[in-house]
């Protein structure tokens, strides 16, 4: 009779069962019942816990890409002759990465990221409110160190940004006024080497 009562003691994990001090074979129903409800929720829980940890590390492995250099890209002239017809439109391929953006009402409403492999890459969205302009290479020029004249004094930036396989991240820079829904969702840039 000890060994039962020990066995329903660590069965019930601090649980109070309702047995009465001489455990007859009676109701040998119950205590199935008893156990299989216990190592239903025992089973089910690890299932979550399992789940909650593959989800945890898929987000730790993707956030700990370190970032090498950042390329920058003036994405006004990559999309400016598509901002006239709605849709999907690619703008730009690098490797394996193809760059599109959703255009809708003749503002861009997303850009999304495909990889040949992998599929949807994540985007991050930041926002400046630094005086940057873009040239045509990878470089970013801040208009401190541009001749007045071709500066853009009064424009918000937003860029969109992944990080392809070699950690760097490429970054496609819109005034704001292009953007379909602002800043919305956006960080504040900062820039790698600062």
């Amino acid at each position: 009779m000890r060994q039962l009562k020990d066995l329903l003691g660590w069965f019930s994990r601090g649980k109070t069962l309702c047995v009465s001090n001489c455990v007859t074979l009676t109701q040998p129903l119950a205590f199935c019942d008893e156990l299989r409800s216990e190592s239903m929720r025992l089973l089910s829980t690890q299932k979550f816990l399992a789940a909650v940890g593959v989800f945890l590390l898929s987000i730790a492995a993707h956030a700990a890409l370190p970032v090498k250099a950042q390329h920058h890209h003036n994405a006004k002239l990559l999309v400016q002759a598509k901002l006239k017809q709605d849709g999907h439109h690619e703008i730009d391929r690098k490797g394996k990465h193809t760059v599109s953006v959703d255009v809708k009402g003749g503002k861009i409403a997303a850009l999304h990221v495909r990889h040949a492999e992998k599929g949807e890459i994540p985007v991050k969205k930041y926002k400046t409110h630094r005086k940057v302009a873009q040239t045509n290479s990878a470089h970013l020029i801040y208009a401190s160190f541009q001749v007045a004249q071709t500066q853009d004094l009064g424009t918000e930036y937003i860029g969109y940004s992944y990080v392809d396989d070699e950690g760097n991240e490429e970054i496609y820079w819109f005034p704001v006024e292009e953007i379909y829904d602002g800043d919305t969702g956006a960080v504040e840039y900062v820039p790698l080497n600062s």
